[in-house]
């Protein structure tokens, strides 16, 4: 048995399977169908009432097989019947079934979005946290660390609606990534994103930015500066 608390990868697949937990001497049982999950963790949606801090016996039924993990609730919601649970003790052939069902299970969610948001941030887990959440609303992300990243991004054969940039970059190369997607790809959506302050803007960049956002952002701001549909009943219960 392992400890996988310290495995990077944090990618989130949404809709997975089914999960039964199992509590105390008695292995009382509760069924729930997991939300979504990542390689350290999920989150279940189902009656079952469970106690935050205790330690369960986790059966995962995913796409590639069921795995047995023991795991342990970090927050109950009992309005949403909602459970959040971190994987503790992973047997090493468990990790490889859970680490597959969601490369999976984000290969499918990424083929089925018709629409892809280009990702501009120096930091990787702004990078990762962007896409999670634009997964959750059916949009699919090329992230990129450094500009020249984004430049060649763009001459890919992709179809991007729009385009998410750190907004600290330094001022002379933010004006020219904004210029550059405002002339030469004028249907691609200019979105600028900052941290906790907004930093001054010169006119020109302010100008052809078409939305702002700030970290950290909620999932309706982000979904409406893409361009994605609030009105379509399967986004609307993940907006909420």
């Amino acid at each position: 048995m392992t400890e996988r608390g310290d495995r990077r990868d944090h990618t989130r697949a949404l809709s997975a399977g089914t999960a039964t937990l199992e509590r105390g001497p008695a292995r009382a049982a509760a069924e729930f169908e997991i939300r979504d999950i990542s390689v350290t963790g999920a989150r279940l949606v189902g009656p079952g009432r469970l106690a935050e801090g205790e330690l369960v016996r986790a059966t995962l039924r995913l796409e590639t097989g069921a795995v047995a993990v023991i795991a342990q609730v970090l927050r109950t919601d009992p309005q949403r019947a909602q459970v959040a649970i971190a994987f503790r003790d992973v047997p090493a052939d468990a990790a490889d079934k859970i680490a597959a069902a969601i490369a999976t299970m984000t290969a499918r969610q990424r083929a089925s979005s018709a629409q892809t948001i280009l990702v501009l941030h120096p930091r990787e887990d702004i990078r990762a946290a962007v896409e999670r959440d634009l997964l959750r609303i059916s949009r699919a992300t090329v992230a990129c660390a450094t500009p020249l990243e984004l430049t060649w991004a763009l001459t890919q054969p992709v179809r991007y609606t729009a385009a998410i940039v750190a907004g600290d970059l330094p001022a002379a190369e933010l004006r020219a990534i904004v210029h550059h997607l405002a002339e030469a790809h004028p249907a691609i959506a200019r979105i600028l994103l900052f941290g906790d302050r907004l930093p001054s803007l010169d006119h020109a960049t302010s100008s052809l930015a078409q939305s702002l956002l700030r970290t950290p952002w909620q999932i309706r701001t982000l979904a409406k500066a893409v361009g994605a549909d609030l009105n379509d009943s399967s986004l609307a219960l993940l907006v909420k």
